[in-house]
């Protein structure tokens, strides 16, 4: 059937779409440079414990700030200073830098899951709060 038979509300415009795609594309990119941080400093990290808590929470800081590039110049563009908007970025995820970060360390120190499946389970969790964060937000 046609879209507004199944779905609610017109369908979505090419720009919409278009926008969607790059998010994804931008997310994706911004992903892969998450876990090659995260990689190296668990490679690199001369810890014994907790090695990959500080590894996610450091690459997590890290990469907020490549996704944020790539977001605002793939995707939606801004003409707002950038560095007041990096700024607003941390404050939105300052949250769920903590939790995430308190996540990683209880699936790998007390429930002794593999660090590289903890980092995929911390990722998608911290997805989810991030967009329900920031549907509140904005």
């Amino acid at each position: 059937g046609r879209w507004g038979e199944t779905m609610k509300g017109p369908a979505p415009s090419p720009s919409t779409f278009r926008t969607a795609l790059l998010f994804n594309l931008s997310g994706f990119l911004g992903t892969l440079l998450f876990y090659g941080m995260y990689q190296l400093l668990f490679t690199v990290l001369p810890l014994e414990t907790r090695k990959a808590t500080v590894s996610w929470t450091l690459s997590y800081i890290c990469s907020i700030v490549w996704q944020h590039a790539l977001h605002r110049w793939m995707v939606f563009g801004s003409k707002s200073s950038y560095w007041t908007s990096l700024g607003m970025t941390y404050l939105c995820y300052s949250v769920s830098i903590v939790l995430s970060s308190l996540f990683t360390d209880i699936l790998v120190q007390q429930l002794h899951i593999h660090h590289q499946v903890a980092w995929i389970l911390t990722l998608v969790a911290t997805g989810l709060l991030n967009f329900f964060t920031l549907r509140k937000v904005f």
